[in-house]
C-alpha cells in the first residue's frame, strides 16, 4: 500500500480505497461529499496511474495486497 500512496493523490488514494470496497460511484460521492462526477474523475486517474482498465482489474491487481477491515466497511455502509 505504501507504493500506492506515492503514486495516488490523498483524495485518490480515499477513492481507491471505496473502490476496492465495493462501493458505487454515487455511494462514493455521498461519503465523500463530493459530485458523482468528481468521482469518476478521480477514479480515471487511479486506472490510469495504476495501468488498468477498470475496477475489476484494480480489484483483481490490488485487493490482495491490502488489508480491509470487512466489519467497519459493513458498519459504513449501514449508517
Amino acid at each position: 500500500m505504501h507504493s500506492i500512496r506515492n503514486r495516488l493523490s490523498k483524495r485518490e488514494c480515499d477513492v481507491f480505497r471505496f473502490l476496492l470496497s465495493g462501493y458505487s460511484y454515487q455511494g462514493i460521492a455521498e461519503r465523500l461529499f463530493i459530485t458523482k462526477n468528481t468521482v469518476k474523475f478521480h477514479a480515471s486517474n487511479i486506472y490510469k496511474k495504476l495501468n488498468v482498465l477498470n475496477r475489476i482489474e484494480l480489484a483483481a491487481q490490488y485487493l490482495p495486497l491490502i488489508n480491509i477491515d470487512i466489519q467497519t466497511i459493513e458498519e459504513s455502509k449501514v449508517k
